[in-house]
């Protein structure tokens, strides 16, 4: 039996050093099957992470990664994807985060994870560098297939200040080698290796020394528990940016004698064995190693309640939590436990039980393993109906694969042509525009807001064709082209869905049909010319209805046709989406470009005559006024306007960057397909 080759699951780490989004990554490297996934870990500079997964045996690329919002590492990074082609690639922190969701799509991986494991909004930068992050990662965070957080309240964070899809974020929670921390191990020992008397009280604290951590609350606290506890003791271990700030500051408080900085160590079950009490003043956290760590050791934390500890931490049950930047809080929660050594005890075997029964690295594994295969599923499961799903154009065997928004708009890879993934029901659709399009849009048909563009129209098709005839308006409304028809003694007939509609052009003395498009109930050959203004879009059969155009168009017959320019739309509902905006793209059912519609016409019969960017009308006839973006919109309306008017002078306006396109055609012989 043939042998099934390992997942590739690509990492791309945030840094080189060592911290916790560093341990996640061995602890994978170290724990996931190895018959069933093959790691490749790819690290931003070389360092003690590189070193190590190197020493575990797995593949380790240095790339550079720039500073955040740099262009090269995307270009870099999507090269590596298209040659190592993994099934997953999985980021780690703000940087990786960005560049991977980017570079991912870019070369078509399968499965975009973006880890979280600690809130950006209480990353150790300046303001202004913290906006440009959020910014970017809110506007990236769609691009990821999935967004796993390590702590639950990251999970919500992203929920509500995102306002991501929930099914879009998972929590799995950290988990910790538990066989790695024996509590029996003896402190006698532990403490002579450290210099330290076997009587002594000795709190300490494991972290990186960054503002983050909170030693300088931990200095204070001391300070005040001196007095108390002549022979107290503190560890500080770690290594940073602010040593020399923190040995300052204890010869200033005067416990220098009392505080021992060890540096950067890694040989932590020691350090722990050594601990009465494990002191963790951070400001801010995801689900912090150090915490499983102390609590698998059976020593009580004390520990600030901020983002994931308190999910882990249970007050006064398997550890105590305080107030973040509060000395004193911190003093007396530690004092507590040290009046009162078998409630202290007690503490750390309910939170070595915790740690066994819901953080385990062996549960961790599984979870993550699962995570994957579940990842797998989705990703196959979307590769399944985008290739089954048959292009709306009726092209045989022709795939359509998402464009952007996870899926929302599909995109046919041979027209062009652009499609929601999901559409309404024919009864769903015909009730709501045949009943409620009216009442919805009724003021915006009867104000003369589009009236430059019934003109303009008007205007065209006199250019093409100077004798009067027949025009056959799909779409009509309340008959604003058909009133143009009337005084310029031409025929016009309109067809509409919307029986409010037809009822309005109607008492107009208009030739009105409440009827939708197709089929059309004219005889061939009977029209001079047909006009489907915004309308195209909305139909369920738009290939149907150019067809019956096409029929009732006399030879030499003009087709005039105006849609909102698809794929423009298509991006600007992809950027508002990731803003959480709203009302400023059209999409409907389809989302005609160039591309399309310069495929699909001559394949109906039509000769292009020409294609061009349509002239805006004055209103924005999708989104009722009154929203905070309307002035916005108006104004808009009005500078799109002029720029068209510039850029027609120059000739400009035929290039298809618009908001909306127009084309005209003339009838003539269906090209074989």
């Amino acid at each position: 039996m043939r042998r099934r080759k390992p997942i590739t699951i690509l990492h791309l780490a945030g840094s080189g050093g060592w911290a916790g989004g560093e341990t996640y990554l061995m602890m994978l490297a170290q724990g996931l099957d190895r018959s069933r996934f093959k790691l490749v870990v790819i690290v931003p500079e070389r360092g003690a992470l590189a070193d190590n997964l190197q020493a575990e045996g797995i593949e380790t690329l240095i790339m550079d990664m720039d500073r955040l919002g740099s262009v090269a590492p995307i270009f870099r990074l999507r090269s590596l994807l298209h040659a190592r082609r993994p099934a997953i690639l999985q980021t780690h922190g703000a940087r990786a985060n960005f560049y991977g969701r980017v570079a991912g799509r870019l070369a078509g991986t399968p499965v975009i994870i973006s880890t979280i494991h600690n809130s950006l909004y209480d990353y150790p930068v300046g303001p202004l560098r913290r906006w440009i992050y959020l910014a970017l990662d809110r506007l990236s965070a769609r691009l990821a297939h999935c967004i796993l957080c390590v702590a639950e309240s990251h999970r919500r964070e992203l929920i509500t200040r995102y306002r991501l899809p929930p099914e879009q974020v998972v929590t799995i929670p950290n988990g910790v080698d538990i066989k790695r921390y024996c509590p029996a191990a003896s402190v006698r020992t532990a403490r002579q290796g450290l210099g330290i008397c076997h009587e002594s009280i000795v709190i300490g604290i494991i972290g990186r020394l960054t503002p983050q951590k909170g030693h300088c609350f931990l200095l204070h606290a001391l300070c005040d528990l001196s007095r108390d506890c002549p022979g107290l003791r503190c560890l500080v271990v770690g290594d940073g940016e602010l040593h020399k700030d923190l040995t300052d500051l204890a010869v200033r408080l005067g416990i220098r004698d009392r505080c021992l900085f060890l540096g950067a160590r890694d040989d932590v079950p020691t350090i722990l064995a050594a601990l009465d009490i494990l002191v963790v003043p951070s400001l801010s956290e995801g689900m912090p190693y150090v915490v499983l760590e102390g609590m698998a050791m059976a020593r009580p934390v004390v520990a600030t309640a901020v983002n994931g500890i308190p999910e882990v931490i249970q007050d006064h049950l398997t550890g105590r939590l305080v107030p973040r930047k509060d000395p004193k809080a911190l003093a007396d929660a530690i004092r507590a436990l040290l009046a009162d050594p078998p409630a202290a005890a007690a503490m750390g075997r309910a939170a070595r039980r915790r740690v066994e029964e819901s953080f385990s690295a062996e549960q961790w594994i599984k979870r993550m393993e699962t995570f994957y295969f579940d990842q797998l599923d989705d990703a196959s499961r979307r590769a399944s109906e985008m290739a089954l799903r048959p292009c709306p154009c009726g092209a045989e065997n022709v795939g359509v694969h998402v464009l952007r928004n996870r899926g929302e708009i599909l995109e046919c890879r041979r027209c062009g042509l652009l499609t929601r993934a999901k559409t309404p029901s024919d009864e769903d659709l015909s009730a709501f525009y045949k009943d409620s399009y009216w009442d919805l849009y009724r003021d915006e048909q009867l104000t003369p807001g589009r009236d430059n563009v019934y003109h303009h129209v008007w205007s065209w098709v006199r250019r093409c064709r100077s004798e009067t005839g027949v025009l056959v308006d799909v779409g009509c409304g309340s008959g604003a082209l058909l009133a143009l028809c009337r005084a310029q003694n031409w025929k016009g007939i309109g067809f509409d869905p919307s029986v409010q509609a037809v009822q309005h052009a109607r008492s107009r003395g208009l030739d009105a049909n409440a009827q939708g498009w197709p089929p059309c109930p004219l005889q061939d050959e009977s029209a001079d010319v047909v006009t489907c203004i915004n309308v195209l879009d909305h139909l369920r059969d738009p290939f149907g209805a150019l067809q019956e155009a096409w029929r009732i168009l006399r030879p030499g017959g003009l087709l005039y046709i105006r849609v909102p320019n698809g794929p423009v739309h298509a991006r600007i509902k992809s950027a508002q989406k990731a803003l959480g905006l709203t009302g400023f793209a059209v999409f409907h059912l389809y989302g005609f470009g160039q591309r399309a519609l310069l495929h699909h016409l001559p394949r109906v019969g039509f000769a292009v005559l020409d294609i061009r960017t349509a002239l805006p009308s004055l209103q924005n006839v999708y989104h009722s006024p009154g929203r905070w973006a309307s002035p916005l919109r108006r104004a808009l309306k009005r500078i799109g306007v002029l720029l068209y008017q510039s850029l027609d002078r120059i000739g400009l306006n035929r290039m298809p960057w618009g908001m909306s396109l127009e084309v005209m055609a003339r009838k003539d012989f269906p090209e074989a397909r």
